[in-house]
């Protein structure tokens, strides 16, 4: 089993559709318990075969979880699962072997690296370089620690700053014409 194990938002969903697309296998999302009809879709069997796709697997009932890594070990399969608790003592007691993909915190680096493209991507063509926008230390500092791990989150939040940014840059330039 392959694990992918993260907080909401980190990328494991994202990660796991482009393993898909690399080597396809059946695909399963369990969805939350409520609300109803879908949250009956937790208790439908998971899909089985070689090669099985399982995001939120940990919203999978335990007896039903269980009975599918139980299978999938049986039958040898490789089980990839998004997850937000590590279930390495449901995998281990059906047999399985396990791999983790943790999913940590943000750091200031890795946000700057993931928005600078997506600025210079946004960035007018006929701008110069120099106007472009620049995400302070602070402001990627204090998304990472309100995000958590949550790549999610934190585009949420800078794209809430940079709006503000950009709104008080239109002001000042307002002001000094």
């Amino acid at each position: 089993m392959i694990q992918l194990l993260g907080e909401k938002g980190a990328g494991k969903t994202s990660l796991l559709l482009h393993w898909r697309n690399e080597r396809r296998g059946p695909y399963r999302y369990v969805p939350p318990g409520r609300p109803m009809p879908t949250g009956l879709l937790r208790f439908a069997p998971l899909p089985a075969g070689p090669l099985v796709y399982w995001d939120e697997a940990d919203r999978v009932p335990p007896p039903l979880l269980w009975l599918a890594l139980w299978k999938a070990a049986r039958n040898g399969a490789t089980v990839v699962v998004g997850t937000h608790r590590d279930l390495t003592p449901e995998a281990t007691r059906a047999g399985l072997p396990i791999v983790t993909h943790e999913f940590p915190p943000l750091t200031p680096s890795a946000l700057r690296a993931w928005c600078e493209p997506r600025i210079a991507a946004a960035a007018l063509l006929d701008s110069p370089s120099e106007d472009r926008l620049v995400v302070p230390d602070k402001v990627l500092q204090e998304t990472c620690d309100a995000a958590g791990s949550s790549l999610r989150e934190a585009s949420v939040i800078l794209h809430i700053w940079a709006a503000r940014a950009a709104r008080q840059s239109h002001l000042s330039r307002s002001t000094s014409s």
